[in-house]
């Protein structure tokens, strides 16, 4: 039975595990390092956040609050909709990004709190929302807790973006590369789902077929950046995600892109 399973804590075994969980000390340099290349890739990949945000249809006027912000990919183009949104974000150099597209856009309804999600108190850093959004942004190690604080906080709905399956296809052909020819389990959307379930909130679920652009300044940055998002730091290591970023990436209009194919996971629950 699903309700005999403790996905929450199978959540916290796997989170630990990942590169971008926080060790003692370590603050926010995982997402602080990463800010500009989301920048960058924000800037390509426009036409999905067309698409999410078709598939959000907010009523005009309504208050936002978006879980994990990142770079204003969605806050900023939701502020021209929404009366007011509110980006929790708790890295720096994402805010910083943030703050110049905001600024570029005209964009003067958006404030931000500067927390990570487990550390925002309701009613007292932020009230009630009409909406919740999460996009791609679940890494909370107590994720039961993550969840029931976006349906506290959401008036009229929720919806988390997350990814389904493995990830993108270059993920896993890397992973079993690097861990032996082992398919590694991804931290997907069934685990929300299924702590949604048992917290006896019953989610509408879609998947999505994505194709997107992964800008990178040049070869060595991307390594770099993909060697610390799979937790690789060996020499060696490095090298085989040379060898597959190298037959992978195209250089266009000066930028070093790699195409990437993934399934994601759009959950989505109105409040009862």
């Amino acid at each position: 039975m699903i309700r005999d399973m403790d996905c929450n804590k199978l959540w916290m075994e796997k989170m630990r595990k990942t590169p971008w969980s926080r060790p003692q000390g370590s603050g926010f340099r995982f997402w602080d390092q990463r800010a500009r290349q989301l920048d960058m890739q924000r800037k390509w990949n426009q036409e999905i956040t067309t698409r999410i945000l078709t598939w959000l249809d907010l009523d005009p006027g309504c208050t936002v609050m978006d879980v994990g912000a990142g770079t204003g990919a969605l806050s900023v183009p939701l502020s021209k909709v929404a009366r007011h949104i509110t980006a929790v974000e708790p890295s720096e150099e994402m805010l910083f990004f943030m703050n110049k597209f905001a600024r570029e856009e005209g964009a003067t309804n958006i404030s931000c709190i500067g927390k990570p999600w487990e550390e925002v108190r309701p009613f007292e850093d932020v009230d009630e929302h009409d909406v919740v959004i999460a996009s791609h942004s679940l890494v909370m190690e107590d994720l039961k807790a993550a969840l029931a604080k976006m349906d506290l906080l959401a008036k009229r709905s929720v919806h988390i973006i997350t990814s389904a399956g493995a990830g993108h296809d270059c993920y896993q052909e890397l992973r079993k590369s690097l861990h032996d020819g082992e398919d590694r389990e991804g931290l997907d959307y069934v685990y929300p789902y299924n702590i949604l379930y048992e917290m006896d909130i019953y989610a509408d679920v879609e998947i999505w077929n994505v194709e997107y652009r992964r800008p990178f300044v040049c070869l060595d940055d991307a390594v770099e950046l993909w060697a610390g998002n799979l937790g690789a730091s060996s020499p060696d290591a490095k090298e085989i995600i040379r060898s597959y970023l190298s037959r992978w990436i195209v250089v266009e209009d000066g930028s070093y892109l790699l195409n990437s194919r993934s399934k994601w996971a759009l959950i989505s629950w109105t409040q009862r």
